[in-house]
């Protein structure tokens, strides 16, 4: 059977508990998953078995370690070649760069539930600078109303 074969022919089961390594680690493994994916869709002769194999191993043992809910989201995306993670922008999807609704960029920034573009589906996260950049706003609108009180 061919490698890109096997990867449709395994099956396995997503962590049903919640992650240890928290949202960090699940965006990590989303991307590894990714590259391991464009990878694996090179043609045969280019990649051979014995990197094939591994990188094989890898991809489902990584999808294995993810929140079910994360799994859930992403499960239909692996098989094809479109992204499976994306990082939020302001008030934008960072693939298709079209608006989200505020309820889904406060869910996103709290990260307490997994947020999906509702035009693309990718799953949007919350990068440092987007979370440094709306803390900056936040401070600025609380300092302005401290004066304001004065």
């Amino acid at each position: 059977m061919c490698g890109r074969g096997k990867l449709h022919a395994q099956s396995f089961m997503p962590n049903t508990t919640k992650s240890s390594t928290g949202e960090a680690g699940w965006i990590a493994a989303l991307h590894r998953l990714e590259s391991i994916r464009e990878l694996l869709s090179t043609p045969e002769h280019d990649l051979p078995m014995a990197r094939r194999e591994p990188l094989e191993a890898e991809f489902f043992d990584l999808q294995g370690k993810l929140p079910t809910e994360v799994f859930v989201a992403v499960r239909s995306r692996l098989a094809g070649d479109q992204p499976l993670i994306a990082s939020a922008y302001g008030m934008r999807c960072g693939f298709c760069n079209l608006s989200m609704p505020r309820g889904d960029h406060t869910t996103l920034l709290t990260g307490d539930e997994i947020v999906r573009c509702q035009i693309c589906g990718v799953v949007l996260y919350a990068g440092a600078d987007e979370r440094q950049r709306v803390a900056s706003a936040r401070a600025a609108r609380e300092s302005k109303r401290a004066g304001w009180r004065q």
